[in-house]
């Protein structure tokens, strides 16, 4: 199953509406390299002069967050489950020259939340940049109430 994401593209570059259209052609470029289990899915990608509609993996389980906090309890084992998946999707993106850069609870979701094995996926790379090794990266980016103090260097 697959969801659509509706980007809309600024009509011009002084607009504050929408979004610009190189940092939406970015989001997709970093999709299509990253295929991993614990990554959303890039199905596919439609575009007019005004939005840009990115076919996504269906994420139906909600975000891990709310599961916690429903949960109440969680259980070392299951802790240990989602980190050791929220890390194996990071090492793979970091294995290919890319940070996230708004990693939060909001965008740590989970495939499917009837499955007996519950599956993270890291979603929303609009924020995401690829570097070239020895590059380093200076500006704050983010959302706020996660962003972390100094630079960041690859």
């Amino acid at each position: 199953h697959w969801a659509g994401k509706f980007l809309k593209i600024r009509k011009t570059a002084c607009s504050r509406l929408g979004l610009d259209r190189t940092s939406v052609e970015r989001e997709v470029e970093i999709l299509q390299v990253l295929h991993h289990p614990n990554i959303v899915t890039l199905k596919d990608v439609f575009e007019s002069r005004s939005e840009v509609v990115l076919i996504l993996e269906l994420v139906s389980g909600g975000e891990l967050f709310d599961f916690i906090a429903e949960k109440e309890n969680l259980l070392e084992c299951e802790a240990i489950e989602f980190l050791k998946q929220i890390l194996e999707g990071l090492k793979f993106m970091h294995s290919n020259n890319i940070a996230h850069f708004d990693l939060k609870p909001e965008n740590i979701m989970l495939s499917d939340k009837a499955s007996p094995h519950l599956n993270v996926k890291l979603i929303d790379f609009g924020l995401a940049h690829r570097f070239c090794p020895g590059e380093e990266y200076r500006t704050t980016s983010g959302t706020p109430q996660y962003i972390g103090d100094g630079s960041t260097h690859v």
